[in-house]
């Protein structure tokens, strides 16, 4: 299955959302 390559495409996403702190 696909599953170990779509949670590193979601990973890298999330790491890009940290760098613009959409979180705060």
């Amino acid at each position: 299955m696909a599953d170990s390559a779509w949670i590193e495409s979601m990973q890298e996403e999330l790491h890009q959302f940290d760098r613009l702190d959409v979180w705060e």
